[in-house]
């Protein structure tokens, strides 16, 4: 295996893909946990006539599945466009080596 020295330079470009990697999974999990905790709770076991409906929808749907998908792509978009920092990803270029 091939080992990394242990002097790299702090490089930006790895420093913010990981906070952006950790932050998509942080929202990932979170958003995982609260639809499935909030549709076993409200949906799971219950007999139909228990179930509130809004506008024909069954509220555990409602309130588990389209609601927090709509705020998930809310989010999607902010992080993509607010949140993720642009890196130039091309290695400077000496001017003598062009010529």
């Amino acid at each position: 295996m091939h080992e990394l020295p242990e002097d790299l330079p702090d490089d930006p470009v790895y420093r913010n893909s990981l906070r952006e990697s950790l932050v998509a999974l942080a929202s990932w999990f979170v958003c995982g946990v609260y639809a499935i905790t909030y549709c076993y709770l409200n949906g799971y076991g219950r007999r139909p006539e228990e179930i509130e409906t809004y506008l024909g929808i069954p509220g555990w749907v409602l309130f588990g599945i389209f609601l927090p998908w709509v705020l998930c792509n809310v989010f999607a978009w902010w992080f993509c466009f607010r949140f993720i920092k642009e890196d130039d990803l091309d290695p400077p270029r000496d001017e003598e080596a062009v010529e």
